[in-house]
């Protein structure tokens, strides 16, 4: 009986499927990689470029004509689509929020310090 018992356990693990070997990477954010430009207004309005890696990280970087200078950005592209940029410290720099597609994205900016706030939205190149 114990062989029985040990034959039908090995059996099960034996069949079963370790569904963390598939690596369908549902994950995957490569659908957002490649150059992305657009604008933003509000409080501030101006330019803003990135470019988008397989993974979805951002690096960019922006023109704000309030100050009249140029920033620079990181941040993710989500798989959902979910965007967050940041600029600057937590002080002095301002964080962009938004949903992207295949071809577009677009939401909302804040720059809690300055209190400024507004929109933006572009494209992929």
């Amino acid at each position: 009986m114990k062989k029985l018992l040990l034959i039908l356990t090995l059996l099960i693990f034996a069949c079963s499927s370790d569904d963390s070997s598939n690596n369908n990477n549902n994950n995957n954010s490569s659908q957002f990689e490649g150059d992305w430009s657009g604008t933003f207004d509000g409080g501030d309005s101006g330019t803003w470029t990135f470019t988008v890696d397989s993974d979805g990280a951002a690096v960019g970087n922006g023109y704000s004509n309030l100050l009249e200078e140029t920033f620079s950005a990181t941040g993710t592209f989500s798989s959902n689509g979910s965007v967050t940029l940041t600029t600057g410290n937590a002080s002095t720099g301002a964080t962009f929020t938004g949903q992207a597609t295949s071809s577009s994205v677009d939401g909302v900016w804040n720059n809690e310090g300055a209190e400024l706030s507004g929109t933006w939205s572009g494209s992929k190149n």
